[in-house]
């Protein structure tokens, strides 16, 4: 699916407008939630979900088929 997304340019640009912290993730940021919650930090922790996407799920998807009919 990533590589769908960021390889037709008006997918991306329009997957990267919803996505309130403007940027796609990125390995690091994945790793970072993983270490914190292998940590005694995260002791307390008991059955979550946690959400490491940007803040996108707070947003809509872009209607990817109307995108694909646009183009030629």
């Amino acid at each position: 699916m990533s590589a769908f997304v960021t390889g037709v340019p008006a997918v991306k640009a329009a997957y990267l407008e919803n996505i309130p912290l403007g940027r796609v993730g990125t390995p690091a940021d994945i790793a970072g939630a993983a270490v914190f919650l292998a940590s005694d930090d995260a002791a307390w922790i008991s059955g979550i979900t946690l959400f490491v996407d940007g803040a996108s799920l707070t947003m809509r998807y872009p209607d990817v088929a109307k995108i694909l009919a646009g183009q030629s």
